[in-house]
């Protein structure tokens, strides 16, 4: 009887190399689904990578298209007053303008006709 307990102990080789192939194959299959998650994980955070760039990208481009918008409306407002700049320079260069400031505010008056002295060129 002792002799039977003992061989009931200890596992024989079969009952080994079958525990070893069951422990080998169930390793394999753990690695399987540990590479399959890692995987996945991988393509996941890959995706994620792309959608906050592609997100990032068309944010950076409203911001862009708003600064055109803001820089052509101040092109706009400083165009029209260029233009309103020019029209006041034009009226103040104006000869009659200027006729009638000579006269009236600086007190300026037409030479009378003995105030003329007629020059001739190489006759004397």
């Amino acid at each position: 009887m002792l002799v039977a307990q003992k061989r009931q102990q200890q596992p024989s080789f079969y009952d080994q190399q079958r525990t070893k192939r069951k422990t080998g194959v169930h390793r394999q299959q753990k690695l399987s689904i540990a590479v399959k998650k890692l995987k996945m994980f991988a393509v996941v955070f890959i995706f994620a990578l792309a959608s906050v760039a592609l997100i990032t990208h068309y944010t950076y481009m409203i911001q862009v298209n708003y600064q055109i918008e803001r820089s052509l409306d101040e092109l706009n407002s400083l165009q029209k007053a260029q233009q309103h700049l020019k029209l006041e320079i034009a009226s103040l260069r104006s000869p009659d303008r200027l006729e009638r400031i000579a006269l009236e505010e600086i007190g300026m008056k037409y030479p009378d006709q003995d105030q003329f002295i007629i020059l001739t060129a190489g006759v004397q």
